[in-house]
């Protein structure tokens, strides 16, 4: 029998790799005295701001159902949320990025 990774696995594994590539950009961004952004926010809270070393976390951590990764500069930034492949999430998730953000925005 010949073993073939399934097509969910491979979504995931494509996901991992834009948020890791996410990471190391925020990273470089934080490492870079002309970059604008002044911290990063991981889920779990985690908080690096500019100057501080961060540790590589564990892929074997626990991560929330819907991650989200934070590029921040005070009240402005990059936001990259993981939704998965799920199509009824994309709905649910533009909508609550909407009422969250419409605000700050002026929309």
């Amino acid at each position: 029998i010949e073993e073939t990774e399934s097509p969910g696995l491979q979504h995931r594994s494509e996901a991992r790799a834009y948020i890791d590539e996410f990471c190391c950009f925020a990273i470089d961004e934080l490492q870079n005295p002309a970059s604008r952004y002044s911290a990063f926010v991981e889920p779990g809270d985690r908080t690096t701001t500019t100057g501080e070393s961060r540790v590589t976390p564990s892929h074997d951590q626990r991560l929330p159902q819907l991650p989200t990764y934070h590029l921040t500069d005070h009240n402005c930034g990059v936001t990259l949320m993981n939704i998965g492949f799920a199509p009824s999430n994309i709905k649910k998730i533009a909508d609550l990025m909407l009422s969250c953000y419409a605000p700050m925005s002026g929309w």
